[in-house]
């Protein structure tokens, strides 16, 4: 009975970990540099640093095609979400000189390749912002 519950339970564990979530998104209450670095590093394909605040409609707008960019191209691309109303962020977005919200930074092997500010009107105008990156 007990090997029986075992093997269930593995079983069960196997399937929802392979429903999981097939895509990166950070969502990145805490981002020092030491962690940005980190997920630099780690990233395979391109970075996006989606700098957004809360309750901000501009934000508000960008977040679901942000996240559905991410869904779609998460072979090449890893995003970062950083609030910029939270002060443990404040250095990460001082270097790049973020002042308004949403904004955009793609990071390819540690380099600034595209920087912009939205909002953007539905996905496939964002894409085109991304499609010079390397990103989409």
């Amino acid at each position: 009975m007990n090997r029986y519950l075992v093997v269930t339970l593995i079983v069960v564990v196997a399937i929802f970990l392979s429903r999981g979530e097939r895509f990166r998104i950070l969502e990145a209450d805490d981002v020092t540099e030491e962690r940005l670095a980190k997920t630099l590093e780690e990233a395979k394909g391109k970075v996006l640093l989606y700098f957004w605040q809360p309750e901000c409609p501009s934000s508000d707008l960008m977040t679901p095609i942000v996240d559905e960019v991410a869904k779609e191209y998460a072979k090449n691309l890893t995003v970062l979400k950083l609030d910029t109303t939270d002060s443990d962020n404040r250095a990460v977005h001082d270097a790049y000189e973020i002042n308004t919200t949403p904004s955009f930074v793609v990071i390819h092997k540690g380099k600034v390749v595209s920087q912009w500010v939205g909002p953007f009107k539905n996905k496939n105008t964002f894409i085109t912002y991304l499609k010079p990156s390397g990103a989409y």
